[in-house]
């Protein structure tokens, strides 16, 4: 790699920062906050103290019992090591904006190492592309400020992949090293990166002669292997195929998953039986929560179509991207003697495909758009990335190439504007965008929005009005000012003095009697993009 196309990744990925940190506190807490942020505490040895908790209306399952549950460890420490130095310690930001400084870095940091690997692999332009296409990718552009699971691993997953990937290239010692300690961090980030040896292994075992090694290293002989191992040693090397690829590929997969679980050992108390936990753990962590897609409620890990991740990627993904994306399918599966010379795109295409395979088993747990296969839009992007130079080699016109481009570049703009900042709300067009999905999806699901509905309570509500907040209270009270805190659901829905309802839709049977308190009523207010109300806020008549 030219140091001048590492340097400008690195001032990409500068400015993306700056921009991101700018905007930062337009974005609130999610759903999960309480739960991951006490365990982090716990990891740190912090107790929860009564100022985290006094008034806070928390519900089942109640996440000051939940700390210990075998969430990545590291996943659950970053952000509460920027909430605690910057927030308590130097309090240079506010309570949300510290928790998510380390989201943002480790999001941005993901947009990085893809650039890098895309450089490395295929040139300059694949990667200037493909960092475009991910930066600009807009349900990753909003989890990227509060997700504290799903970006940092999907991030976490792009280091371990292309990590596998100059090993398998240069077979280098430190290229091992490093490969073992990055699926480490990758595993104890969040579980999803237990497909990154499946798909370094597939990717060895596709290969055509196992081109992905150095040609500089030439294979070790039958004969040799022969001598040097005896008759049964050749038979089994022979039958796995490995004695081309020497000790510093295979032994990967001897390595990766022991640094794995020597970095797992010190964050538990009990390490085996939470790792143990965990598998069972996140079979079962969803189930039966409901899921509304194309109008049908379905049942997390119970009756959710295959073709759930397929679908939702479709409708989530930008029309360009989404066009390029095919055109990158196309290109890496109908040159079959380039993918040959270039067997990066065996592993793109292993990339998106194979973590999704998962959800053909209907017993896997899925909710939430996109953001429990989140690491599969890294490759997305790179594959629209080969799409996108496929098409332009064959234009050939630099003047149209560049009116495509600007065009393109205006387009994706244009999407994460219009959305902001609630651009895990993104629809395309193949749906009608998000007045098109309303009711035929949740447009909101993770109480994001509720941060803008309190913001609204505390410059409009009446001193020591009762507020009730429906859905993820714990985290939209978190905003209220202190006299509204202070009585916040206090009463029911229908006796409240104000009413806050996240627009989950699909969650609406679980709170019996909310829809028919909506029918008939106006919203005082409403946080809403696009004229689609994503929470509504209610004020009952005087008692």
């Amino acid at each position: 790699m030219k140091r001048s196309s590492v340097t400008i990744g690195i001032l990409l990925s500068v400015v993306l920062l700056i921009i991101h940190l700018i905007m930062m506190d337009d974005y609130g807490i999610t759903w999960d906050f309480h739960h991951h942020f006490f365990a982090g505490l716990s990891h740190l040895g912090i107790p929860i103290s009564e100022e985290l908790t006094k008034n806070i209306p928390f519900t089942v399952p109640d996440p000051r019992g939940t700390y210990d549950l075998p969430f990545g460890p590291l996943m659950l420490i970053a952000p509460t090591i920027t909430y605690q130095v910057f927030h308590q310690w130097l309090g240079l930001l506010a309570f949300d904006n510290a928790y998510h400084l380390s989201i943002i870095v480790s999001g941005v940091a993901g947009i990085f190492i893809l650039y890098l690997f895309l450089l490395e692999a295929f040139g300059l332009a694949t990667a200037l592309a493909g960092f475009a296409f991910l930066a600009l990718l807009p349900r990753y552009f909003g989890d990227l400020h509060n997700n504290m699971k799903d970006v940092p691993q999907a991030a976490a997953f792009t280091l371990a992949i292309y990590t596998f990937w100059r090993l398998a290239k240069y077979k280098r010692l430190k290229d091992l090293i490093l490969a073992s300690v990055a699926f480490a961090i990758a595993f104890n980030t969040k579980v999803n990166t237990l497909m990154v040896p499946v798909i370094g292994g597939v990717w060895i075992a596709l290969n055509p002669k196992h081109q992905i090694l150095n040609p500089k290293q030439a294979p070790i002989s039958n004969v040799q292997s022969s001598k040097r191992f005896g008759a049964l040693g050749f038979w089994i090397l022979n039958l796995f195929r490995i004695w081309n690829l020497e000790f510093r590929v295979w032994g990967y997969f001897l390595l990766a998953p022991a640094a794995a679980f020597l970095l797992w050992l010190p964050f538990w108390q009990n390490p085996i039986e939470r790792l143990q936990y965990m598998f069972r753990f996140f079979l079962d962590n969803t189930q039966n929560l409901e899921v509304l897609y194309f109008g049908t409620v379905y049942k997390s890990a119970i009756n959710v179509p295959w073709h759930y991740p397929l679908g939702y990627l479709g409708i989530t993904t930008p029309l360009p991207t989404l066009f390029f994306f095919f055109m990158g399918l196309m290109s890496l599966m109908g040159h079959m003697r380039l993918m040959k010379k270039n067997a990066t795109g065996i592993l793109l295409l292993l990339w998106f495909f194979l973590p999704l395979a998962r959800y053909l088993n209907p017993k896997i747990g899925v909710i939430d758009g996109i953001r429990h296969f989140e690491e599969v839009v890294f490759p997305l992007a790179a594959i629209a990335a080969v799409g996108f130079i496929t098409v332009i080699k064959i234009i050939k016109v630099i003047k149209i190439i560049t009116v495509i481009t600007i065009i393109i570049f205006i387009i994706l703009i244009k999407d994460i504007v219009s959305y902001h900042p609630y651009q895990i709300s993104y629809f395309n067009e193949l749906v009608g965008g998000i007045r098109g999905a309303w009711k035929n999806f949740d447009v909101e699901y993770w109480g994001t929005s509720q941060k803008a509905a309190m913001k609204w309570l505390n410059a409009n509500a009446p001193r020591d009005s009762v507020v009730h907040i429906v859905m993820a209270g714990d985290a939209a009270a978190k905003y209220l000012r202190p006299d509204l805190l202070a009585r916040v659901n206090q009463r029911g829905f229908d006796a409240a003095d104000y009413v806050v309802l996240l627009n989950r839709q699909s969650f609406f049977a679980r709170y019996w009697g909310i829809t028919d308190y909506m029918s008939g009523r106006q919203p005082l207010f409403t946080v809403n993009v696009q004229g689609v109300p994503l929470t509504y806020v209610y004020a009952n008549p005087p008692q």
